[in-house]
């Protein structure tokens, strides 16, 4: 009887550990190792990283679902008056406007900028973590965007790279938050992860690993 237990307890620890390896988790999801195309899967770090840098003293406004959508799961928040002008844009329409992507965190940027370094994903543009206008809140992206690029043009979102991210539209008018928000994640990470990185809001090897290692559920 003990050996058929002790039997049991290696078969269940092995189906474990392909379980791991075929999730790519180490002790829960780690971010660095996501190949999935979808950055909601850090939507537990994201929370906790909007809600640092509301503690720094930076917050977003969430966008009104009568007038804007999200295709898919999205942080549907954005500098406030980037988000009042993005309501104005669709109610001069008469149509509400369907976004793929609105303020992202640092580490749901990390994995956009992952994965199409790697190629992966169909991702045509992405910026690194601290440097994306979508991490200041200040930047959509826009499924049916001919359809409304004159019109969001004229609400002060430029189509800035109309061949390489043609859904992407920037706000002009809005403060640039971007490094704040990675600097939000660095000072998460220094209050539960060792070793201590500088909290700086700039990209570099350390926070790059920080952000790697960074549980995807938060901490």
């Amino acid at each position: 009887m003990l050996r058929l237990a002790f039997v049991f307890v290696l078969v269940a620890h092995a189906l474990a550990e392909m379980t791991n390896s075929t999730l790519g988790v180490e002790g829960g999801c780690i971010l660095g190792k996501q190949t999935g195309c979808s950055s909601d899967v850090a939507s537990g770090l994201t929370k906790q990283i909007l809600a640092k840098m509301e503690s720094m003293g930076h917050s977003f406004t969430k966008l009104d679902k009568d007038w804007i959508h999200c295709s898919s799961p999205c942080v549907n928040q954005l500098q406030t008056e980037a988000a009042n002008h993005l309501k104005k844009a669709a109610k001069s329409k008469n149509d509400y406007i369907t976004l793929q992507s609105a303020v992202r965190s640092s580490a749901q940027q990390y994995l956009m900028w992952l994965w199409h370094s790697k190629g992966m994903c169909g991702i045509g543009l992405a910026a690194k973590p601290g440097t994306s206008n979508h991490e200041g809140g200040m930047a959509v992206d826009v499924g049916s965007y001919n359809y409304w690029i004159s019109t969001l043009a004229a609400y002060g979102f430029a189509h800035n790279y109309p061949s390489n991210d043609p859904v992407h539209f920037d706000y002009s008018n809005a403060v640039d938050l971007a490094r704040e928000n990675l600097k939000a994640f660095q000072k998460l990470h220094n209050g539960h992860s060792s070793p201590q990185i500088a909290t700086d809001g700039l990209w570099g090897p350390d926070t790059q690993d920080a952000l790697y290692h960074a549980p995807c559920n938060g901490w």
